[in-house]
C-alpha cells in the first residue's frame, strides 16, 4: 500500500498516523489533506502531535510528498481541528484528498485540466 493510501486511511478513520520521514525523523501526526501546492508540489497537509526525541514541535506542516518515507497507522483517534479549512484555495490550490473540517464541510477533489497528465495532478491514492 502507498504512503498516501495508509495516510488517507488514517484521515477517513480519524486515526493518528506515524510518518518516517526520509530526514530520519518520526512524527505523529493527524492527517488532513494531499495537494499541490502553489509551486506546483505534492504536499500532505498535516498536524503534528509529536516527533520522537523531541518536544514542543506540535502544529500545522505542510511536508512534500517526497520528504515521506513511509507511514503507519495508529490505533489513536483525533477529533479535526477547528481551524482546519479544506475550502482554502489559496493555499490548497488543487486538493487530491481532504477530510471534512471540524463543521462538517468538504471540498471535492479537484480535477486537473484534461491536458495536464501530470502524476503532481492527479487525485491521491
Amino acid at each position: 500500500m502507498s504512503e498516501e493510501s495508509v495516510f488517507m486511511e488514517g484521515g477517513n478513520k480519524h486515526l493518528l498516523c506515524e510518518v518516517d520521514l526520509r530526514g530520519g525523523n518520526v512524527v505523529t501526526v493527524e492527517p488532513y489533506a494531499i495537494y499541490t501546492s502553489t509551486k506546483k508540489r505534492r504536499v500532505y497537509l498535516w498536524y503534528q502531535v509529536s516527533r520522537a526525541g523531541a518536544q514542543g514541535e506540535n502544529g500545522w506542516r505542510n511536508i512534500e510528498a517526497s520528504e515521506v518515507k513511509a507511514v503507519k497507522v495508529l490505533e489513536r483517534p483525533y477529533t479535526a481541528r477547528k481551524d482546519y479549512n479544506p475550502m482554502d484555495k489559496t493555499t490548497y490550490v488543487m486538493m487530491h484528498y481532504s477530510i471534512p473540517a471540524a463543521d462538517g464541510r468538504k471540498r471535492d477533489v479537484d480535477l486537473a485540466p484534461s491536458w495536464d497528465k501530470s502524476i503532481h495532478n492527479r487525485p491521491a491514492g
